[in-house]
């Protein structure tokens, strides 16, 4: 990974304090001149492990990423998290139900 880049969206991750300071992916890649896609699978892999490496209680939602500063939106982070793993679970339990029943 490119250092550069981590330390650029360090330096505005910390600026990103609060719900109401959150940034969009795409505008993190912008201002840092990371090349833009359609899934910002990059640059989220960068804010993801950016925020790991700095013990940053980093949070997203479909605006964007923040430092929270609210114990309600680490809540609401939380049980966001908890509802995708359990349909992602359920995801895969039915694909391998579905794969064991065409294939025996």
């Amino acid at each position: 990974m490119n250092e550069k880049f981590k330390q650029q969206i360090l330096d505005i991750l910390l600026n990103c304090i609060g719900k109401s300071n959150q940034k969009k992916s795409g505008e993190i890649a912008k201002s840092i001149g990371m090349p833009d896609e359609p899934t910002h699978a990059r640059i989220r892999k960068y804010i993801h492990k950016t925020a790991e490496e700095n013990n940053l209680s980093l949070v997203s939602d479909n605006q964007g990423f923040y430092i929270a500063d609210d114990k309600k939106d680490i809540n609401k982070y939380k049980k966001n998290i908890d509802n995708r793993s359990e349909k992602m679970l359920k995801r895969k339990s039915q694909m391998v139900d579905n794969f064991k029943e065409k294939n025996n």
